[in-house]
């Protein structure tokens, strides 16, 4: 029997979202700036005449409709690719935490399979594919921080910096990403957009004294008005001096730190006190 080729699926931060406006398909246009982290899920393929999942712990994750399972599908729809995938996913980024975790899953079954049944396919057929099953998971084809446009299709790789380092909040509340977008707009009101530009021209200065101010996410109240423990949280936080922001649609928040020892002491600073889940992570190049 073959045995299982790994891959690292790293979870993400969104220092900045903004959303513009809901599209004719029902999706709604956004500006995010995203960095991959260093921690994150494992995926294990290899080929089988049948397709199965594993999700190691069972119940960390969903084995009917996983995004393991939509990117192979997606990608054999596009491709030549025939035969099966034995895959066995070790989850570490709990579902509805706003990181990431399923695009990235699927972007790393994507290349994986890629790879596995050397498929020589050119980057814009994985990327079709990657759209069919989402949109975060186009960014989790490269490796590095982008500015994601579109409904999250359109991904442009940003300048090299040093690493960014963060303490994460795991509250036990995931939200559905489909629940925070559709509450946002039925109940949000007409305001100027924030600028993701003023974000960018600040991107590569040294340190992060001028980042802190600048990171936003526009999903927050939505968020918060379907899990009131959300603000509450936040506002702990910043009692202990450490203004935090949430990723994604949530529920998972950060803070963010000038270097991985000081993320790591904060991170069990938080844990103590405020009694929840918490992790330190860094940036990927």
């Amino acid at each position: 029997m073959t045995s299982f080729q790994e891959r690292f699926c790293p979870a993400k931060i969104n220092l900045f979202l903004e959303v513009l406006g809901k599209r004719e398909d029902g999706t709604h246009e956004i500006a995010t700036i995203m960095v991959p982290l260093d921690v994150g899920d494992r995926l294990l393929v290899r080929k089988s005449r049948s397709l199965r999942l594993e999700v190691v712990p069972p119940h960390a994750a969903p084995v009917r409709g996983n995004t393991v399972l939509r990117a192979f599908e997606a990608l054999r729809s596009r491709t030549k690719l025939r035969g099966g995938a034995h895959f066995v996913l070790r989850k570490k980024i709990p579902p509805g935490s706003g990181l990431g975790a399923g695009s990235s899953d699927a972007a790393a079954a994507l290349l994986a399979l890629h790879a596995l049944y050397d498929l020589r396919v050119p980057p814009e057929i994985l990327r079709l594919a990657a759209q069919d099953v989402g949109s975060d998971v186009p960014f989790f084809l490269q490796n590095g921080p982008a500015l994601v446009t579109g409904r999250g299709e359109r991904v442009l790789p940003l300048p090299a910096r040093s690493a960014l380092h963060f303490a994460i909040l795991l509250p036990r509340l995931p939200l559905e990403t489909r629940a925070v977008y559709g509450f946002l707009a039925s109940r949000s009101l007409p305001r100027p957009p924030a600028d993701v530009s003023a974000f960018l021209r600040i991107w590569t200065r040294p340190g992060v004294a001028a980042l802190i101010p600048r990171l936003y996410n526009a999903l927050e109240p939505a968020a918060s008005a379907l899990a009131p423990a959300l603000p509450r949280l936040r506002s702990a936080v910043h009692a202990l001096g450490m203004p935090c922001r949430m990723s994604g649609s949530g529920s998972s928040h950060f803070v963010l730190f000038p270097s991985r020892n000081e993320a790591e002491r904060r991170a069990r600073v938080l844990r103590r006190s405020l009694g929840i889940r918490t992790r330190a992570a860094s940036s990927l190049a």
